[in-house]
């Protein structure tokens, strides 16, 4: 369970991170500082994506492990 809540707090910060950067690329004037955001934004939705399959992943161990433990 700590690893768990540990996943989902980096999750919610890159969230976060993800929202205060597509509102700062509405602003963006130059092109290629435009691109690099939008490179940030994709580096950061990936992550986003692997540490909720992690997050899945573990749910679904405990539950598992659960079933198991109580004969379900």
């Amino acid at each position: 369970e700590r690893q768990q809540r540990r996943l989902e707090d980096e999750v919610d910060g890159l969230r976060e991170r993800r929202q205060r950067d597509a509102q700062r690329l509405s602003t963006i004037v130059v092109p290629r500082e435009a691109e690099a955001v939008q490179a940030e934004l994709a580096s950061l939705d990936r992550r986003v994506a692997e540490l909720e399959d992690e997050v899945l992943a573990l749910m679904v161990a405990r539950a598992l492990r659960d079933a198991v433990r109580w004969g379900g």
